[in-house]
């Protein structure tokens, strides 16, 4: 097995959205080499790329949409977040969340 093969197996490991630092270091551990950034690149493709191939046209529409109401980045990441965090209250539980959100 090559090195590109070595990398792709690897990325497998991890999730879509993985960073090439999470891939390096998932190489590393499996096969005892840290590729470089570039030979991530030339293999796997850009970061920006992999991570737009995570998600649909409609939820990128739908984010465009929704994103023109917030006043920065940081606002809308929060409100994402908590409304994330409503949703999945049963999983995590009442005092977890409000816990979150507060930051106590």
């Amino acid at each position: 097995m090559n090195k590109t093969d070595q990398i792709r197996e690897a990325y497998s490991n991890l999730t879509v959205n993985a960073s090439n630092r999470q891939i390096a270091q998932e190489t590393e551990r499996i096969y005892g080499f840290k590729p470089t950034a570039q030979h991530i690149y030339n293999t796997l493709g850009s970061e920006a790329y992999r991570a737009a191939e995570s998600f649909t046209a409609a939820q990128f529409l739908a984010v465009q949409e929704t994103s023109r109401l917030f006043p920065n980045f940081k606002a809308y990441r929060d409100c994402v977040v908590m409304v994330h965090q409503l949703e999945n209250k049963e999983k995590l539980g009442r005092k977890k969340v409000a816990r979150d959100m507060t930051g106590r």
